[in-house]
């Protein structure tokens, strides 16, 4: 899948290929000759960083790290001296957006001044502050330097009055003058949307904001949809600062839009765009290989009538531990993804790949994939759908055989809930979905484990309604196995002895295989 982008690098060259520039940011080669202030004295400031997402290096300060936790920056950026000499109407334009669309608020200022330390920049009254908020990429902004006609000035970033959100970033740092016709145009409305029915389809919404010295009418909105081109005429005349808003419909699916903005004349005001739109179905499916090579697909497997676990985690989250041996149990009681269930851990962070997942040993036995961007949109999408943000997320999904984009998430979980509170609100979820899942697996009649809770000795006895080979094993938390064994028994019933005075108190599982099939009981060791 493309990664969720739109571009505004192209508009802002535009902008410095057709009026007198002053000063463009070079991030891309570094930011030695800009002057850094942590204000806030915690060692973390602005820097540069490639977040591989198609937007090249940024300028990033944040007030979130992970394994470090909440941070108060007061972080300064401040650039080379910028000589204004001959200017007319200069103009500071600039994108920003903040990191993690779940955790946006970040709260930054700009500003300006002809000295480079940081009480002659806070003093300035040409200044710009916000909370950045959620948005549909970077945002384009502007700032009228017009004060500083002929002066060499210096331009500040400063990230402050912010915690426990995550990180800020600025890029396309510019100064030029204003053009007579000048446009950006960006889109209002989510690059992501889901559709509730089959047959449904999303709307985008576009905004075209004027930003020329000359009033602007008679224009066109011009858009190509995987390479169909379409126009919208405009019905306003806009002065500078004014928008005027147009919108088209998209049914479920992947699409490139170009787009641009043309005046009365045909001539092209601002720079044509490229945005990746995606319209999804309540359950939009993956294609994936796990950390052992074989290959998953979500569609496939809810076409064939399984119910599916989605576990979204990270390697360095405490919770997603904690909560993997009960997930892993629950995983075993109903099959090992061998009948009518299976469970798909898919990791947010970006630098879990296939060896840091395959080492985390936290006892899940079920399909782990390490981190790539088609995953992150699953996240993405099911954070989105259920207005939730955290991990460990738990998604169960019922299977829509006949169309499995359209199956029903009945059932999710953001945190873990310990002692079991949460692995029963999952198999209930599970056996409400599908009530065969767990029930008369194989022949055997009344099957029991005792004492329970046990200290020193505790037996399974069941029932055999035919002779057969049977595994009896059990399992403690972490999902390791503390006892095996397997025999074939005749009819009838049957006890078998489960070791348990050495073993540790908590909670085990007791696990019987017969043909292949998998029933399973908890048992609780209490010392």
């Amino acid at each position: 899948m493309k990664k969720i982008a739109f571009i505004l690098s192209a508009l802002l060259s535009f902008l410095n290929t057709n009026a007198q520039t002053y000063f463009s940011a070079d991030i891309e080669s570094g930011i030695d000759s800009w002057t850094i202030v942590d204000s806030d004295g915690d060692g973390n400031n602005w820097s540069v960083i490639d977040f591989d997402d198609n937007e090249g290096s940024v300028l990033n300060s944040a007030s979130f790290i992970n394994q470090v936790g909440a941070l108060t920056p007061d972080n300064w950026i401040i650039t080379p001296a910028i000589s204004l000499a001959s200017s007319n109407l200069p103009t500071l334009y600039w994108t920003a957006k903040a990191q993690d669309q779940s955790w946006a608020n970040e709260n930054y200022s700009v500003y300006v001044s002809t000295q480079a330390d940081v009480n002659a920049l806070s003093s300035s009254s040409v200044s710009f502050s916000e909370v950045i908020g959620a948005t549909n990429g970077y945002e384009l902004r502007t700032l009228d330097l017009s004060a500083f006609n002929n002066e060499t000035v210096y331009v500040a970033f400063r990230h402050h009055d912010v915690s426990d959100m995550f990180s800020l970033n600025v890029k396309d740092i510019s100064v030029s003058e204003v053009l007579q016709e000048f446009v950006q145009h960006d889109i209002s409305s989510s690059n992501y949307q889901v559709v509730d029915a089959e047959g449904g389809s999303g709307t985008f919404d576009f905004t075209v904001t004027s930003y020329g010295t000359d009033n602007l009418s008679d224009y066109d909105f011009n858009y190509t949809i995987n390479g169909s081109p379409s126009s919208i005429a405009s019905n306003q005349t806009l002065s500078t600062g004014d928008q005027e808003s147009f919108s088209f419909d998209l049914g479920i699916g992947e699409y490139t839009v170009a787009t641009s903005v043309t005046n009365s004349n045909g001539e092209v005001v601002g720079e044509e765009q490229e945005f990746s739109l995606f319209v999804a179905p309540p359950v939009p499916n993956f294609t994936l290989e796990d950390i052992y090579g074989n290959s998953h697909d979500l569609h496939e497997a809810l076409s064939k009538g399984k119910t599916v676990v989605l576990d979204f985690f990270a390697s360095w989250c405490t919770p997603c531990e904690e909560s993997t041996p009960e997930v892993n149990s629950v995983w075993n009681q109903f099959g090992a993804g061998d009948l009518g269930f299976e469970v798909y851990a898919l990791t947010t962070e970006t630098t879990d790949d296939a060896a840091v997942v395959s080492g985390l040993g936290w006892g899940a036995e079920y399909p782990k994939f390490e981190y790539s961007y088609d995953a992150y949109l699953q996240y993405f999408h099911y954070a989105s759908s259920l207005e939730t943000s955290g991990i460990p997320l738990y998604v169960l999904v019922c299977p829509n055989t006949q169309n499995p984009g359209f199956s029903q998430v009945s059932w999710f979980s953001e945190g873990w809930a310990p002692g079991g509170q949460s692995q029963n609100e999952m198999v209930a979820a599970l056996q409400e979905c599908d009530a065969s899942i767990g029930v008369e697996e194989f022949s055997v009649n009344q099957l029991s484990v005792y004492p329970n809770p046990a200290k020193n000795t505790a037996f399974v006895e069941f029932n055999l309604v035919e002779s057969n080979e049977v595994l009896v094993e059990l399992t403690n938390a972490l999902g390791q196995k503390v006892f095996t064994n397997s025999s074939t028994m005749n009819a009838g019933f049957t006890k078998v002895e489960l070791p348990v005075a050495d073993l540790n108190s908590g909670i085990y599982i007791v696990n019987i295989t017969i043909a292949g099939k998998l029933r399973s009981e908890k048992l609780n060791i209490v010392k």
